[in-house]
């Protein structure tokens, strides 16, 4: 992230790299952010509110490397079923606005889904769905990365 908005001159003072359950997995940090997680992250606001308070807006380096090439978001996005009931809490609860709320019931606009699967979650008739399958991904997800458990690191 900090490569994205170093390209957009902008000043990096204050990063996280935070754990939460994955968007398309329940097993995947399940149970994640918890109390101490996020206690860990109040007292990080607190270290950015000092910081910008005092006026000490130098930049700081987040450890990492860049990927090679141009990153995309997934051209994947979510699809609705049969068993859609228009409820609206798909396009109500979407953050990128990706799904009509007129039509809930219509496919995520492509461009904008950012494959967060927050309409698959939200949704009471489990009528969400990817477009893709996401099954193998998911699969390298729980037995390459769910084992191990992630402390939440700041950088300030």
């Amino acid at each position: 992230m900090q490569y994205v908005v170093d390209k957009k001159n902008l000043t990096v003072i204050a990063a996280t790299a935070a754990i939460g359950e994955h968007s398309y997995s329940e097993e995947i940090a399940k149970g994640r952010p918890d109390e101490l997680d996020l206690a860990k992250l109040f007292d990080f606001g607190e270290l950015i509110r000092e910081k910008i308070s005092l006026k000490q807006y130098k930049e700081i380096k987040v450890p990492g490397k860049v990927p090679e090439g141009e990153s995309k978001i997934s051209s994947n996005y979510t699809v609705a079923t049969d068993a859609c009931n228009l409820c609206g809490l798909c396009a109500k609860y979407c953050p990128m606005n990706a799904i009509s709320k007129e039509n809930p019931d219509s496919d995520a606009i492509n461009e904008k889904c950012i494959m967060c699967c927050k309409c698959i979650k939200i949704c009471p008739e489990d009528a969400r769905e990817p477009k893709d399958d996401v099954s193998s991904f998911v699969n390298k997800l729980k037995t390459k990365i769910a084992k191990e458990w992630k402390e939440i690191e700041v950088f300030i």
